[in-house]
């Protein structure tokens, strides 16, 4: 195991729990291959999703308060999706600290976003089990708060499907379409490509665990060519 230590005085907390810090850090591939009494990381980031949820919106309630409850909501969205996340994980170096078989190695597991997000639930799970829920906001305060910044003030809340539809049907009056590309297997986890279509013409390809996620980053990867339309 990866000295744990460093990556508790990156975010600043010393567990007690060794067993649930080892399980959060754990892919379920790797339980295939070695003999452990840990889980995987997969119960954990089931509850830390909760509760990233849960101090999130508590969060943007209270400091966005001229803001509508749908806004709310998708600017909630926007930051516990898949890439925000695993934008977070990156700045923690988390992925060097991941039990991957060696089939999710071969497959750069440690850069993987999909995996790099379940990571940082599974953490958050442990240290509101081990620490409690202040201990869950101050994580969030010092990891997570300056992304809802910049989401907000960058409108990155706003659905980029819904606005790539929209531009794409005033100027050149046809719909969009997203079409699966392909679906492939990595260690216990299916990515999905898809791909986003105008007028039979494909114009980005985006990859997720589920295919709404796929469509959503194929869509977000459009949106950089407008100028190409």
């Amino acid at each position: 195991m990866t000295d744990i230590k460093k990556l508790e005085k990156k975010i600043g907390f010393t567990f007690t729990k060794p067993s649930l810090i080892q399980s959060a850090l754990t892919h379920e591939s790797y339980l295939n291959e070695h003999e452990i009494t840990h889980d995987s990381y997969e119960r954990l980031e089931f509850f830390g999703d909760a509760i990233l949820e849960f101090v999130a919106s508590e969060y943007i309630y209270k400091h966005f308060k001229k803001i509508r409850e749908g806004r709310l909501t998708e600017i909630r969205a926007a930051l516990v999706r898949t890439e925000t996340l695993a934008k977070c994980a990156k700045k923690l170096e988390l992925g060097t600290y991941l039990q991957l078989s060696k089939g999710e190695e071969a497959n750069n597991g440690r850069l993987n976003d999909n995996i790099l997000a379940d990571a940082v639930e599974a953490l958050i799970a442990v240290i509101y089990l081990d620490k409690g829920i202040e201990a869950s906001r101050r994580f969030f305060d010092n990891f997570l708060r300056e992304e809802v910044e910049e989401i907000v003030t960058k409108e990155l809340f706003v659905d980029p499907k819904s606005k790539f539809q929209e531009f794409v049907q005033e100027k050149l009056k046809v719909t969009p379409q997203y079409k699966l590309i392909a679906e492939k297997t990595e260690g216990s986890d299916t990515v999905f490509t898809m791909g986003l279509y105008v007028s039979d013409k494909l114009i980005s390809e985006g990859d997720g665990k589920n295919k709404k996620i796929a469509e959503r980053n194929a869509a977000i990867n459009a949106l950089g060519k407008l100028s190409e339309l």
